[in-house]
């Protein structure tokens, strides 16, 4: 640990990292991490999105003193449907909660999430079947009487 940070100190990082995600419904938005930490040479930084009907997302920071920005863009056909992405920026969010990173960009949002945060974590693991501190699942499997009584004689079960 210690000569990681040696390196991140002797090399240039991206700081001040912003994602401005350009959607026709801005309230609708929520970033996973709310905040994006300094990037170094050699590392990657991950941040999800919830948006609706965003195709384009400028990026911007600061390396060396010069301001950078970058646009990054997709087509219809490259949109993914489904859980997965909403499962990850969910675990996301539920990380930065239980870590008491800021989740929230106002102060005052932030303690009130603070304050609720067991209730938060219940409600992503729950929406998106997420196991967390306070959520699990319990699998239910249904059997018929036939497999029932070959199972209490020891027989296999067979696959379909």
């Amino acid at each position: 640990k210690i000569v990681k940070q040696y390196r991140r100190g002797i090399q240039p990082g991206l700081s001040d990292l912003k994602i401005e995600w350009r959607t026709d419904q801005p309230d609708s938005l929520e970033q996973a991490p709310a905040q994006i930490g300094n990037v170094f040479l050699g590392e990657r930084s991950i941040t999800y999105g919830y948006v609706q009907n965003c195709k384009t997302a400028y990026l911007s920071g600061v390396c060396f003193d010069r301001e950078l920005d970058e646009v990054a863009s997709t087509s219809d056909s490259a949109m993914q449907y489904g859980l997965l992405l909403h499962r990850l920026c969910a675990r996301t969010q539920i990380r930065e909660m239980q870590d008491g990173s800021n989740f929230a960009e106002s102060g005052v949002e932030n303690e009130v999430l603070r304050k609720n945060v067991k209730q938060a974590v219940i409600d992503l693991g729950c929406k998106y079947n997420l196991a967390t501190k306070y959520t699990s699942f319990i699998a239910v499997e249904e059997r018929s009487k036939e497999e029932q009584e070959r199972l209490k004689k020891g027989e296999s079960r067979s696959y379909k």
